[in-house]
């Protein structure tokens, strides 16, 4: 009785480490071919594509001489500008002249002023009779003026002009400081997917070299079958979390991308890590 008990308990865990290993097989497949997938994704989309390097100055740079938003804040300004000038020719003087010349039936009256402001609209003598021949007619005036006193009327357009200008230059400060953020938010975002991304390369890799040797001593009889698929399903868990880190660092590259109005080009970031300078290493390179 005794040896049938132990031997359904042996074929028991002979099924159930079956099982696991189907388990495990079919988690490493999905995880292949989701980072297969990725990959090949990754390679079409690099294919013919700008590569762009930016350390975090220049691209704070980049982002203040070509985002839209500071380019069209500093052309207001121009116009706020332009309006303190057109507000300003209002103290000068004003000359106007005027010559027309017409010919038409005199009918009643001739004489005849086109509409101007410079002349009075008065028209030639009546006459007794009418006639529909034609008659020639001309017209010459000269009008200068200048206002000395308007009570502070043109000084408060000028001052209207000139607070519309300081409001237009502040908006192009709180613009190039909101692009700024944004900025640096969306490239220390990158930077940190990029570093996500290598902590998990490092754990695929010392996850498999754990999962080489226990698979191994299984084969040798010296470890339970159990410990090689948990090995293996530790190992396919890694590699999924890295197959995460990889979309999560396209992401991030594409909102840097389109912030820096690059959208079209991939882009690399190399900063200067201040722990390594004391060190006396190099800058840090990571290219996306």
């Amino acid at each position: 009785m005794e040896i049938c008990l132990q031997i359904c308990q042996e074929e028991h865990t002979i099924l159930k480490e079956r099982r696991e290993k189907h388990q495990l097989w079919l988690s490493l497949g999905l995880a292949v071919v989701l980072i297969s997938t990725c990959q090949a994704a990754s390679a079409q989309t690099n294919k013919g594509v700008q590569l762009r390097t930016f350390t975090l100055e220049e691209a704070v740079d980049f982002a203040l001489k070509n985002y839209p938003a500071v380019r069209v804040s500093v052309e207001r300004v121009s116009g706020a500008q332009a309006g303190v000038d057109v507000a300003r020719t209002e103290y000068l003087s004003r000359l106007d002249t005027l010559w027309q010349g017409n010919r038409a039936t005199r009918n009643n009256t001739f004489g005849l002023l086109l509409p101007q402001n410079i002349l009075p609209s008065i028209s030639g003598p009546v006459l007794p009779t009418t006639s529909n021949q034609g008659v020639w007619g001309s017209a010459a005036g000269l009008l200068f003026s200048w206002e000395p006193f308007d009570f502070g009327r043109r000084g408060a357009e000028v001052n209207a002009a000139r607070a519309a200008r300081r409001r237009a230059t502040a908006e192009v400060a709180v613009t190039r400081l909101d692009v700024a953020v944004a900025t640096v938010n969306a490239y220390l975002t990158l930077l940190a997917a990029e570093q996500t991304v290598r902590v998990a390369e490092a754990d695929v890799n010392r996850r498999q070299v754990f999962a080489q040797a226990v698979n191994v001593l299984v084969a040798n009889q010296l470890r339970a079958g159990a410990e090689a698929s948990r090995a293996n399903a530790e190992l396919a868990r890694a590699k999924a979390n890295l197959a995460r880190a990889q979309q999560q660092q396209e992401v991030s590259m594409a909102a840097l991308a389109d912030i820096l109005g690059i959208a079209d080009a991939r882009i690399e970031i190399r900063e200067w890590s201040a722990c390594r300078s004391t060190a006396g290493w190099g800058p840090h390179s990571s290219g996306i």
